[in-house]
């Protein structure tokens, strides 16, 4: 799975205990490397923070940098962006509710607003990604 959260070395505890249940956890903390993860790399779900800034120098016009996460997620689902998987489930975990009618739109797995718990975590990892876990 990929961790994308800005904050990851704060949220460390949720990467540990992801791992204790199994999950192989690649991290990325900007918009710019979780693009160039899922290119790369084949995951099973992604637990994504909404708010993360784009990084690497990239610019997309008229993308405020604290909507960097929210521009990432609607071009990935226009299909905007080549080369990321068209059907990967997606656990946002946010500290806002400000994009909550768009990400609804845009079929996210499920939506937790921190701060929650990592058993709370865990359960919508996990969830989402049982279905791709049962494909062949």
């Amino acid at each position: 799975m990929l961790f994308a959260e800005d904050e990851a070395e704060r949220n460390r505890r949720v990467v540990d205990v992801l791992r204790l249940e199994g999950f192989e956890v690649d991290v990325a903390s900007t918009v710019a490397e979780c693009v160039s993860r899922l290119r790369a790399g084949r995951y099973d779900v992604v637990l994504y923070d909404i708010m993360m800034p784009l990084g690497d120098g990239e610019t997309w016009e008229g993308i405020d940098p604290i909507d960097a996460g929210i521009a990432l997620l609607t071009k990935w689902r226009d299909g905007e962006l080549e080369g990321l998987p068209e059907e990967l489930p997606v656990v946002v975990l946010t500290g806002t509710t400000r994009h909550r009618e768009v990400l609804q739109t845009l079929g996210v797995a499920e939506y937790l607003e921190k701060p929650c718990g990592l058993r709370e975590v865990v359960k919508a990892v996990r969830a989402a990604a049982a279905p791709r876990e049962a494909t062949p």
